[in-house]
């Protein structure tokens, strides 16, 4: 799929996670990425002591990729948003999308339409 370029277009899609996380004692989401993807170099990925990019989230980060499940569209996800933050996150759209923009330029989710 292309890269969506505009708001509506980036939140009329479904985001689906392309990388594993793991949960800090905080209760917040640490992504997990490895450095390489590619087939060619797994075998220097499994030298390495640190394989894996990690990329802490916050609070707002955490709410959204628990419900990035594949299924929900970033419309649904600004909703979602709303709900847990009130408003405390506004502008929630242009903030998920600009969330959204940053997983898929960092290759941490795929889109759907």
């Amino acid at each position: 799929m292309a890269a969506p370029t505009t708001l509506n277009e980036l939140l009329s899609t479904v985001p689906e996670r392309a990388v594993e996380h793991t949960v800090r004692e905080d209760g917040l989401f640490t992504l997990m990425r490895p450095k390489f993807v590619g087939p060619r170099f797994q075998w220097l990925q499994r030298l390495l002591k640190y394989p894996h990019f990690k990329v802490k989230l916050d609070a707002v980060g955490t709410c959204l990729w628990a419900h990035i499940d594949g299924t929900r569209s970033g419309y649904e996800l600004v909703e979602i948003l709303r709900l847990a933050f009130g408003g405390n996150v506004e502008p929630a759209d242009e903030r998920t999308a600009r969330f959204l923009l940053q997983l898929v330029e960092g290759r941490f989710v795929r889109m759907h339409r």
